[in-house]
């Protein structure tokens, strides 16, 4: 075949190697789906049928694509996008986004689920548990009572994400130097040790004290350089008041910005001698200039016209257009009276 815009054979050797290369990595495996995935699958009807194309071939729909996940994430952005919201908040939105992402899938994926209009499946829990009780029969045989299924330990949206040895420094600490009457947490913040199961909130640096303490603790040599270690020692100072707990990557992260406002505040100090010479200079001659008075010269003033310039006249025509003064001099037109207004005719 000719290929209709470069008017060559369509698979030439290039063409060729890369087909080659495609089969290659399928003998390999690399085109597989992964064990227990289904990563390609055929596109099916309302009534189970295989979808066809106009050339009578199967119609497949691989789940390697990113439109789809990309569709999810412009959900999100909407969603987050023009909002302040908190992490409680967020996550309730979160899960509002995922049970409705699923509960769509299933009625575009699943053969035979129903389509009930609305997204509170668990009312169709209570009528499928009532109808069975009562007539001893399924309302929607292809739907699946979550309730039937036992509750785990997963966890999801907001998560722990600390070790077990971060953990234990600060439960140690808080049971045996933090005061706790003192301490006072936002409905945020305590959602955030329910969901983490810890004491105290992991929080970003926030407050001066926490500033202060990180440039006396990164200033001493024996203070650790590890941030995993970091967080751990950083836990002897955490009172729950002014100072926090630290996830490792709020350890790097501030490290990064306080060793780069170090390098910043040292070329100020570096540059100090020279700015203040310069600073003199400038002083020196502003004063030099200001004592210097020197007459602003005015610029000449208009030259009157000439004699034979100036008319008396109070407006002249120029190329047939008057200009100036016009006396009124155009009679006025009397109105014409109506035929009907003649009085005798």
């Amino acid at each position: 075949m000719i290929d209709s815009k470069t008017k060559k054979p369509l698979f030439n050797a290039r063409a060729w190697r890369k087909a080659n290369g495609v089969l290659k990595g399928i003998l390999l495996g690399y085109y597989s789906d992964p064990p227990g995935i289904e990563l390609y699958r055929k596109q099916l009807r309302l009534d189970g049928s295989v979808k066809k194309n106009s050339y009578g071939m199967d119609m497949i729909e691989c789940m390697r694509g990113t439109n789809r996940t990309e569709a999810y994430h412009k959900n999100l952005v909407m969603t987050f996008g023009g909002w302040h919201t908190g992490v409680e908040m967020s996550t309730c939105l979160l899960a509002e986004r995922r049970h409705r992402h699923n509960h769509r899938c299933s009625e575009l994926r699943r053969f035979g689920f129903p389509k009930i209009g609305h997204y509170d499946t668990w009312l169709i829990n209570q009528l499928q548990n009532l109808v069975m009780k009562n007539r001893d029969a399924r309302l929607f045989p292809n739907w699946s009572n979550a309730s039937d299924f036992r509750s785990t330990d997963e966890s999801f949206d907001t998560i722990a994400l600390h070790t077990a040895e971060l953990h234990d420094a600060l439960t140690s600490q808080w049971e045996s130097n933090v005061v706790q009457t003192d301490v006072s947490l936002t409905s945020d913040q305590k959602y955030l040790c329910k969901t983490m199961d810890v004491p105290l909130p992991f929080l970003p640096f926030t407050s001066e004290d926490e500033r202060k303490k990180f440039a006396q603790c990164i200033l001493n040599p024996e203070f650790p350089t590890s941030d995993d270690a970091a967080s751990i020692e950083w836990c002897k100072f955490v009172d729950g008041v002014d100072i926090f707990p630290k996830l490792p990557v709020h350890i790097r992260t501030y490290r990064e910005q306080f060793q780069r406002n170090e390098r910043v505040r040292q070329s100020v100090e570096n540059a100090r001698e020279g700015n203040e010479r310069l600073e003199e200079l400038n002083a020196a001659l502003t004063s030099v200039n200001a004592d210097a008075t020197h007459d602003i010269p005015l610029p000449p003033p208009m030259p009157d016209p000439e004699p034979q310039a100036v008319h008396q006249q109070p407006f002249v025509v120029v190329g047939g257009v008057a200009v100036g003064d016009i006396p009124n001099t155009v009679p006025v037109r009397k109105k014409q009276k109506k035929q009907g207004d003649r009085g005798g005719d």
